[in-house]
């Protein structure tokens, strides 16, 4: 059995630093996705893997293999810009996705302070961050998740709103669980929690 950590939009694999550092006791891949001019992880699933996906890193997840033994979403969705159990309306993501390619440092400026988030990336690769928003647009959890699922949500998290969370876990016939605060950034935020529900639930 493995864990595979997977970040959202924006970030690199240093997001679950605290949180992977909490469960030695795993076997874990931690892949990055190059937004941040990080190389990409080259990534084979293994029949055991057990996702583990912040924000857009359960839909890459998802896209990428689907028969996971377990899925772990924190912080996400099933789907990103829609009507009903969507995060924004496609509108939104169309705008941003233009701003991307006026100017690439301005719009994950804009989107780091939408999270509180006040660390400026040094370096970062407009081509995949375009990627990654045009698998925000295209990519849906359309079907029920058949794998165990646990869902991490934050009531106050600025991005998923509490619809959109409740969506997800609808999709993955299960419940959420919540943190009443922590943000869209929880394996920052609420680190030990993280580690302690997904131990839990791995158990």
């Amino acid at each position: 059995m493995r864990l595979v950590f997977v970040h959202g939009w924006g970030f690199d694999r240093t997001l679950w630093d605290r949180v992977a550092a909490a469960l030695p006791q795993f076997n874990q891949i931690i892949v990055d996705l190059g937004f941040l001019g990080g190389k990409p992880t080259p990534f084979e699933a293994q029949p055991e893997d057990i996702l583990i996906g912040h924000s857009l890193g359960l839909l890459w997840g998802m896209t990428e293999h689907e028969h996971w033994r377990a899925v772990i979403a924190i912080n996400g969705f099933a789907r990103f810009a829609g009507t009903e159990g969507a995060c924004v309306r496609p509108a939104a993501l169309r705008a941003m996705r233009l701003r991307l390619t006026r100017d690439a440092s301005q719009t994950l400026a804009t989107f780091y302070r939408s999270l509180d988030h006040t660390l400026a990336p040094e370096r970062y690769d407009a081509a995949r961050l375009a990627g990654g928003l045009e698998l925000l647009d295209a990519r849906s959890l359309a079907k029920p998740l058949l794998a165990p699922c646990l869902v991490l949500a934050s009531r106050d998290d600025p991005l998923v709103p509490v619809s959109a969370s409740e969506h997800l876990a609808a999709v993955a016939s299960t419940t959420v669980t919540w943190s009443e605060e922590g943000g869209h950034l929880l394996p920052l935020s609420r680190d030990q929690w993280c580690a302690d529900a997904i131990a839990s639930f791995v158990a």
